[in-house]
């Protein structure tokens, strides 16, 4: 992923195991209200997000809801 290629995306590997995503498929987000179209293009861990939940939710929900990494 490079700098300035809008539409790429790195996801949480949680969120790429539980959505059977491959390099290369494309998914519809909801980013700031907006649905956007992006292309999967790796996945990445960081320690701030072991365990990411949904705003208002309790537990982790690796299906619906993502940590996105984008350029």
């Amino acid at each position: 992923m490079e700098a300035g290629n809008g539409g790429e995306v790195l996801v949480s590997e949680a969120f790429a195991e539980r959505n059977h995503l491959s390099l290369g498929d494309t998914m519809t987000a909801v980013i700031a209200g907006r649905r956007v179209r992006l292309r999967f293009v790796g996945v990445a861990l960081s320690p701030e997000y072991v365990m990411p939940v949904p705003p208002s939710g309790l537990a982790p929900d690796d299906r619906r809801y993502a940590v996105l990494w984008m350029a």
